[in-house]
């Protein structure tokens, strides 16, 4: 019997990971319910490099000062949901708050369309730091109108006390899918290297790990931008110093940027060994065979090499054997409720602050480039 859904997830905000969790997760929708037609919510970058089934159709999503396209985008929303079978929330780190207090919001806010008989089913969802009492609260009124969570760990799982009791735990959906439908088995050439700015990241020990590499193997050396976006080139500019620092040195690289080079999967596909600070370029590098060095900016790069066994090394840098499968969690429920009046009220008047907020954002923004100083309200 063919199914609606609809995913709320952070496709289209260019990140090679974000983009490549929703693309296996409708991979794994089209396995569960063949006939399917699937919708994904998607931010403002394109996704150019993997191509989803002929059965997933991308609704953008507009910017939130685009009130016109938001009004149209909100009418078709409305529309789908009155057939609607499951609306999918995740996978990835999406309930926290440490970017903004709305993080959880902006991926729940389309609760205002249910209708009562749609499964509320989250997958593959990481979970923390919730610092915000905004958040807390928000979480403790509005996830009990999913049906099932399922989480990707158990400090998820953790995040979750007393808040939701029918959860589930699964591996990250990228850890547990085959990737060589999207990374080609083909021949090792090349040295590469995924590094992120994080607060405990020495820039000088960076560029002493790959003079070191590049002078040992003699390879050509890629410094591959998972992340990248229109309007902010925080990694990129990053990698830019890099390699600037590594030229002045005589090390034969470049930069390939996931954003804009169209030739990025082979040239990641062609790394022999590889630096790494993303969790997902370790795990696709060691999906690949390639021998990798991880910089643990997060507790989940270090896990990764804690829970699987290495079968290779050469010196530091090492491959590991990752046998983990994802598996979607029961998605079919008997449902009959109303959303209460009240959360639907609370649903609007967060919208409502969400753009105030980020009208207050820009003026800071712009008054500061004159010397003029807005204080920012406190965090709830």
């Amino acid at each position: 019997m063919s199914k609606k859904i609809l995913i709320s997830a952070m496709a289209g905000s260019g990140n090679l990971g974000d983009d490549l969790i929703a693309y296996y997760l409708t991979e794994e929708l089209t396995i569960k319910y063949p006939d399917s037609t699937i919708y994904l919510l998607v931010g403002q970058e394109n996704i150019n490099l993997i191509k989803f089934s002929k059965h997933v159709f991308f609704i953008r999503k507009p910017k939130l000062s685009k009130f016109k396209e938001r009004f149209s985008v909100n009418r078709k929303l409305r529309k789908l949901f009155d057939s609607l079978d499951y609306f999918v929330i995740g996978g990835g780190g999406l309930f926290q708050d440490s970017h903004s207090e709305f993080t959880v919001h902006h991926y729940l806010k389309y609760f205002k369309f249910l209708n009562g008989k749609t499964n509320v089913i989250g997958v593959g969802l990481g979970v923390g730091p919730v610092r915000g009492q905004f958040t807390n609260n928000y979480m403790k009124e509005y996830l009990k109108y999913f049906n099932h969570i399922q989480v990707r760990d158990y400090t998820s799982k953790d995040g979750l006390s007393g808040i939701f009791q029918d959860i589930s735990i699964a591996p990250d959906i990228v850890l547990g899918s085959k990737v060589h439908n999207i990374l080609p088995e083909i021949s090792k050439e090349y040295l590469g290297a995924s590094i992120r700015p994080a607060p405990d990241l020495v820039m000088s020990q960076v560029i002493e790990e790959l003079l070191q590499l590049y002078r040992k193997h003699k390879l050509k050396l890629f410094l591959f931008v998972f992340e990248d976006k229109s309007d902010s080139n925080v990694e990129l500019d990053f990698n830019r110093k890099i390699l600037k620092l590594l030229k002045e040195e005589g090390v034969q690289c470049e930069i390939s940027n996931y954003r804009l080079d169209p030739n990025f999967l082979i040239k990641f596909s062609k790394v022999k060994y590889a630096l790494a600070s993303r969790y997902h370029a370790n795990i696709l590098w060691q999906k690949i065979g390639a021998f990798v060095k991880p910089i643990a900016y997060a507790p989940k790069v270090s896990s990764l090499y804690k829970e699987n066994e290495i079968i290779d090394s050469f010196g530091d840098y090492v491959r590991i054997s990752i046998s983990t499968t994802y598996s979607l969690p029961n998605m079919d429920y008997d449902n009959n409720f109303n959303m209460s009046l009240s959360n639907q009220i609370g649903l609007y008047q967060t919208s409502v602050r969400e753009v105030f907020a980020l009208i207050k954002q820009k003026l800071i923004r712009n008054n500061k480039e004159y010397g003029f100083n807005i204080p920012q309200e406190k965090r709830r």
